[in-house]
C-alpha cells in the first residue's frame, strides 16, 4: 500500500488498479472521455512529497518526492532522478538546486515536465545500484521498486507515464541507463529520453567495491547487455575530463556510436566535483525538454 501526500492512498499488486483517495465514481451523465478531460484539468501541487513501503525494497518506508516548474499546475511528463550513492530522494534537489533550475529553463522556452525523485539505498544503508542485490538476508530491488511501483504511483498524481525519462548521477547515471532500456523493453516507445552523468561504468569488473554481488551479478547487470534497445533512445551522456568513470563512459559512446550520444566527455572537468556536476544542469534540462517535445 501506498501513502502519499493529502493522503492519497494507493494500492498496488500484480495486476492490480492503481487509483488514489481523491477518485471518484462516474457520476450520472458524465461519460468516460468527460471525466478524464476534468482530471485533466485540475490543478497539481509544484511541490509534493509522499512515502509507501515498498514491497520490492523488503517493506521499508520508502520517501518521494515530486516537482513541477514554478506556475505549472497541469498535467506534466514525469524525468525519474536516479540519485548517487549515499545518497536519498532529496539529494539531487539539494545538490543541483534542481527545482530553481527546472523553473527557470522552462520560464526561458524549454518544455515542462516534472522531476521525480525516490529513494534507492538498501535497507541497512548499502548502495543498491539500482538492481537485485542480497541485504539482510532478503533480496533488495530498487529498480523493480522504480519501475514497478514509482512510476505506477506517478500516474496518480497527475503525471502522464505515457512518456517518460530517465536522469542519473554516478550510481544513478548507470540507473538511469538500465532502467530505462527495461523500462522502454516492457513499454515500447515510452521512454523519451536518458540523461547518464558520470555514470559507474567501470572498466573493472565489477567497476566498485560493494556495488554488485560478485562478478556473476556484475554481469548479469551490464549496461553492455541493453546496447540494441539503448540505440532506440536519445542519450545524452556527460563525464569530466577527469575522474572514476571517465574510461567506462568512454568506452560506452564508443560502443553505441557517438553520432547518437550527446553530451560527451568534455575538454575539462572533474566528474566528482560538484561545482562541474551542477554546471551540465541547464544543457541537460534542455535535452530533456526537447526530448518531450520532439524536437
Amino acid at each position: 500500500m501506498f501513502v502519499g501526500g493529502a493522503g492519497a492512498v494507493v494500492a498496488a499488486g500484480a495486476g492490480a488498479v492503481l487509483w488514489s483517495s481523491g477518485d471518484s465514481k462516474t457520476a450520472p451523465g458524465e461519460t468516460g472521455a468527460s471525466k478524464s478531460a476534468t482530471a485533466r484539468q485540475q490543478s497539481y501541487p509544484e511541490s509534493e512529497e509522499g512515502r509507501f513501503a515498498s514491497a520490492a525494497r523488503g517493506g521499508v518506508d520508502t520517501k518521494w518526492s515530486i516537482q513541477r516548474p514554478a506556475g505549472v499546475h497541469s498535467v506534466l511528463h514525469p524525468v525519474i532522478l536516479l540519485h548517487r550513492q549515499g545518497d536519498d530522494h532529496t539529494s539531487p534537489f539539494r545538490d543541483f538546486q534542481l527545482s530553481e533550475a527546472l523553473s527557470t529553463a522552462v520560464a526561458g522556452g524549454v518544455t515542462p515536465f516534472a522531476l521525480c525523485s525516490v529513494d534507492a539505498q538498501l535497507p541497512n544503508g548499502a548502495d543498491s545500484f539500482y538492481h537485485a542485490r542480497s541485504a539482510q538476508g532478503k533480496t533488495v530491488d530498487s529498480g523493480k521498486m522504480i519501475l514497478d511501483e514509482f512510476i505506477p504511483l506517478l500516474a496518480t498524481k497527475g503525471l502522464d507515464i505515457s512518456k517518460v525519462a530517465f536522469w542519473g548521477w554516478v550510481m544513478g547515471g548507470y540507473g538511469a541507463l538500465r532502467l530505462g532500456a527495461l523500462y522502454e523493453q516492457a513499454h515500447p516507445g515510452s521512454v523519451v529520453g536518458i540523461v547518464a552523468v558520470a555514470p559507474a561504468l567501470g572498466i573493472r569488473n565489477p567497476p566498485l567495491s560493494g556495488s554488485f554481488d560478485g562478478s556473476d551479478d556484475y554481469q548479469k547487470n551490464a549496461v553492455s547487455n541493453y546496447l540494441d534497445t539503448l540505440r532506440k533512445i536519445p542519450l545524452r551522456i556527460d563525464s569530466g575530463r577527469s575522474g572514476s568513470y571517465v574510461d567506462g563512459a568512454r568506452a560506452l559512446i564508443n560502443q553505441l556510436a557517438p553520432t547518437q550520444v550527446q553530451g560527451g566527455i568534455a575538454s575539462s572537468g572533474n566528474s566528482e566535483e560538484q561545482a562541474f556536476l551542477k554546471s551540465l544542469v541547464p544543457d541537460e534540462l534542455a535535452f530533456l525538454g526537447k526530448s518531450f517535445s520532439g524536437r
